[in-house]
């Protein structure tokens, strides 16, 4: 449950969009509460609003949306929905390799389950349930689902824009 302006229910594997200034209480029902915050500061640039603010958005609501190499992802918080500093987004990685790319945009991702890999240009390491690692803007890198399943990644990066916004390395263009 959510406390801001009024009660909101929160589904599990929900985004909620607190803004500066608010405060919010997060309760839990039965179950217990899992909570993952993040918080951008001030000096993040701001996108152009696309949209009505959306103080709760379940992952169920968030529309799949495909990108290269076996991936796809939901955009849950963003431009579209009020978030002008950041978006917040869960890849959805098939198995496999992609090739490599980079975002101009800095990024830092959570990895709920595994198995994966996560390839840098100068070495890489093994993603499981709890990993996480941060990208630079233009840093050249991989994401591999080693397992037989979705590999599932959750994301936040600033500035706010599109998770689908890749380049390919130099030495692959």
């Amino acid at each position: 449950m959510l406390a801001l302006e009024g009660t909101t229910p929160l589904a599990l594997r929900s985004a909620a969009l607190v803004l500066a200034g608010e405060s919010a209480v997060m309760t839990a029902e039965t179950d217990g509460l899992a909570l993952l915050a993040a918080s951008v500061g001030p000096g993040a640039d701001r996108h152009v609003p696309l949209g009505a603010r959306e103080v709760v958005v379940p992952f169920a609501a968030a529309a799949d949306h495909g990108a290269a190499e076996r991936r796809s992802f939901r955009i849950l918080l963003g431009p579209h929905n009020g978030s002008t500093r950041a978006t917040m987004f869960v890849g959805l990685v098939r198995p496999g390799k992609a090739s490599l790319h980079y975002h101009l945009y800095g990024e830092i991702v959570w990895t709920p389950s595994g198995p994966g890999r996560f390839h840098l240009a100068d070495g890489g390491e093994e993603l499981r349930a709890g990993s996480s690692f941060r990208l630079r803007p233009r840093q050249p890198h991989v994401v591999e689902n080693t397992g037989t399943g979705v590999l599932e990644l959750l994301g936040v990066f600033t500035p706010a824009g599109s998770p689908s916004a890749a380049y390919l390395a130099p030495d692959l263009a």
